[in-house]
């Protein structure tokens, strides 16, 4: 059984223009009933979720973890990874 994502965390901002997510070194993805299933989530929960986090990164240094869900971006509200992207 994977471990439960601990909790939900604003992903970190834009840095000089990059999104964050791809040079901020941290992946994400989009979880199926199935994830949530196994996570003990609701089956409503439609947030994106950490699913890597590079050591060293800007995101490890801000305190991203693997299975924080991402709420919002810039204090804008996000419900997919594309829109972290």
């Amino acid at each position: 059984k994977e471990d439960r994502p601990q909790s939900g965390r604003s992903a970190p901002a834009e840095v000089k223009g990059i999104p964050a997510g791809q040079k901020m070194g941290f992946e994400m993805l989009n979880p199926g009933s199935s994830q949530l299933k196994q996570w003990e989530y609701p089956d409503e929960l439609n947030n994106p979720v950490v699913i890597k986090v590079e050591r060293s990164s800007i995101a490890s240094r801000v305190g991203l973890r693997v299975g924080d869900i991402i709420l919002d971006v810039n204090r804008k509200s996000t419900e997919t990874a594309e829109e972290v992207n």
